[in-house]
């Protein structure tokens, strides 16, 4: 390719000695403003244009058209102009049309045409070839970037990330899974790579840090043995969580699917509405139900239900923040002696709150968490990253209305499946 600068006072005319020049199949490869060249006053224009080498012989090979020019009045010249006075009749090339004398510029309508112009030859010049190398160029350059990216987050707080790994790393991240348990797993990915030789290996790479991620991510599904007196379950949590219809698809589940006898047992007298959502599912199930409104009910209900294989629990949902609530669940929690006792959270909760429930429950000492609403978001993270750092195993994820198939039993590998962005990743 052929390559020249041009100068001129306003861009057309720079444009139009690139066409003088080069020809129509001209690219515009740059376009500038530079200092004027008089003691650096005033500006000027300067375009950097090239001419491919096959329309260059094409060019060189046409015939050059000559005619008579008959030498222009004397009055088109003057002070003003900045053309040279005509010497005679000459034989040369056909000339251009003439430039404009204004100095305002091209303007937008007309530099558009003229771009697109020279953007329609070059696009018919192109070959199937030419677009391959193009592709090919584009990703040499993205896998350069990549590296260097992945060799910036090597040399931060001595992480280290391969090639392979940064993409999935930037997962976990934008999935709102903490940095510290995205760096632990992709560091421990990485060192099983490493270990078998296949570091370079994406598909390999992605099934390795499933399993990393499936290990750092604790469950432990609801199991309810036969013969062995009735099992408790405590199901505690904020308001809104939905524990009333957790509760609710769980003894759908155990009673049909498991075939087991289930009771149901509620201690939430402060929501309005609370007993009778219950005692109408209660009914139209076939399953025991007890309501609890003193101390004395406790112990009662529960020795009602003690044929049952499991009874389930439902308390009140207050917040947090409620420590007078928290003192009844505690107390309630002394009196039942449950043998499992479920934190229910929404999925759609930032970490931060997570972690303020689970503080703010730490006298009752929950053993399990249910993680619902999970239909409502698409970042799994979070809930994730709570497991993760306090060891407490997930037991149930529910994402949907309905009873009982909107719910299904955690699984470690489908939550690692979660976050690292598998749309199929959800409980069944």
């Amino acid at each position: 390719m052929r390559i020249r600068k041009f100068q001129a006072d306003t861009i057309r005319e720079a444009l139009l000695q690139v066409k003088d020049e080069l020809g129509p199949e001209a690219l515009i490869l740059r376009t500038q403003k530079i200092k004027g060249s008089f003691l650096g006053m005033g500006e000027r224009f300067e375009v950097t244009a090239g001419l491919e080498e096959k329309f260059e012989s094409e060019a060189a090979r046409a015939p050059v058209a000559t005619a008579i020019v008959p030498p222009p009045p004397a009055a088109s010249y003057g002070p003003g102009s900045r053309a040279s006075a005509p010497t005679g009749v000459a034989s040369a090339r056909v000339p251009s049309p003439p430039r404009p004398s204004d100095t305002t510029g091209i303007t937008r309508d007309e530099f558009a045409a003229l771009q697109q112009g020279i953007d329609a030859v070059r696009k018919a010049a192109e070959s199937p070839r030419d677009e391959i190398a193009a592709v090919r160029r584009e990703m040499g350059q993205m896998r350069s970037v990549l590296a260097m990216l992945a060799d910036s987050w090597k040399d931060q707080a001595g992480v280290r990330i391969s090639e392979c790994l940064l993409p999935h790393y930037q997962k976990l991240l934008a999935s709102d899974l903490s940095e510290s348990i995205s760096q632990q797993a992709c560091e421990e990915a990485q060192r099983r790579l490493e270990q078998s030789g296949l570091l370079e290996d994406p598909e390999w790479a992605r099934n390795v840090l499933l399993q990393v991620l499936a290990e750092l991510l604790p469950c432990a599904p609801v199991l309810v043995p036969r013969g062995h007196g009735p099992k408790v379950l405590l199901f505690a949590g904020p308001t809104g969580v939905g524990k009333t219809t957790t509760i609710m698809k769980l003894a759908a589940r155990l009673s049909g699917q498991g075939a087991l006898r289930v009771g149901l047992v509620s201690c939430d007298s402060y929501r309005i509405g609370a007993q009778e959502q219950i005692k109408t599912f209660a009914e139209v199930a076939g399953i025991p139900l007890r309501s609890v409104f003193t101390d004395d009910d406790i112990g009662r209900s529960v020795k009602e239900l003690h044929l049952c294989d499991v009874i389930l629990v439902d308390t009140a949902g207050r917040s947090p923040r409620n420590q007078m609530h928290r003192m009844e669940l505690t107390a309630l929690a002394e009196r039942l002696k449950p043998d499992e006792i479920h934190l229910v959270q929404s999925a759609t909760t930032r970490l931060r709150d997570l972690r303020l429930a689970l503080s703010a429950y730490k006298d009752l000492a929950p053993n399990r968490l249910v993680f619902t609403k999970l239909d409502e978001t698409d970042s799994y993270g979070a809930l994730c990253t709570l497991m993760a750092e306090e060891r407490i195993p997930a037991s149930i994820l529910c994402f949907g209305q309905d009873i009982p198939e909107s719910m299904g039993d955690a699984s470690p590998e489908e939550l690692a499946r979660m976050i690292l962005g598998d749309d199929d990743g959800r409980a069944t």
